[in-house]
């Protein structure tokens, strides 16, 4: 892994003004935390940090006062607007799995799609548990196969080797359904059971037929 991530030293001193002028420099605060270490506080060079994580995802190297730190990132805290207030950088052991969420993404047209269905992706990440090598940047998740009425879910994925799934494999990932408004006009009046008209309206329409057999007989007579 190429990529490394400069930290500077960040006092706890600094009052949250302080911090809001760091942030207004570039500059996010974070913290670096893990098994065997320390909580280190630590400032990032926000451009550095969004340049790394595209390129390499959550899990790169950090330089932490001159000691190389393998890292996940685990929480990116933001405010409303988007912007990037602070980072939590959890310490990775090289060979050890640990677990973590992965984006999914979808790939190919669903054969589905082309008679009018509609793709729905119900989840957009994956929970895994695999060793920091291992980890990808993002799991593909094919549709091209699925069909109106389809659904994936996580069990269904084809997992690369050294990727152990989390989340419970019945859940639902992806589905591929009917479009609403396309469903209701194919029900149509003609197609309504008989037996399915409720009973009040039965009900009326015999006393109504028998009101017409009692007219009938008194005209008789």
């Amino acid at each position: 892994m190429s990529d490394v991530l400069t930290t500077e030293k960040r006092e706890l001193k600094f009052s949250k003004g302080d911090l809001d002028k760091f942030r207004a420099e570039g500059k996010v605060p974070g913290v670096v935390y893990g098994k065997g270490m320390d909580s280190v506080p630590v400032f990032v060079d926000y451009l550095a940090f969004r340049d790394t994580y595209n390129k390499n995802g959550k899990i790169f190297e950090l330089d932490v006062a001159g000691k190389k730190i393998l890292v996940n990132t685990k929480l990116i805290d933001t405010t409303v607007f988007g912007k990037t207030t602070h980072i939590n950088f959890h310490k990775l052991k090289r060979g050890e799995k640990t677990t973590v969420k992965v984006p999914l993404e979808l790939v190919g047209e669903a054969a589905g799609k082309k008679e009018g269905g509609m793709i729905q992706q119900i989840r957009d990440v994956i929970q895994v548990a695999a060793a920091p090598k291992d980890i990808p940047n993002s799991i593909e998740v094919d549709i091209s196969g699925m069909n109106i009425g389809d659904s994936l879910s996580f069990g269904d994925l084809k997992l690369a080797s050294g990727l152990e799934l989390i989340d419970e494999a019945e859940l639902a990932v992806v589905t591929c359904t009917m479009p609403k408004q396309q469903a209701e006009e194919e029900v149509t009046e003609g197609d309504l059971d008989p037996e399915a008209v409720p009973a009040t309206e039965q009900g009326g329409d015999e006393a109504a037929a028998e009101g017409s057999d009692d007219n009938d007989e008194k005209s008789e007579a």
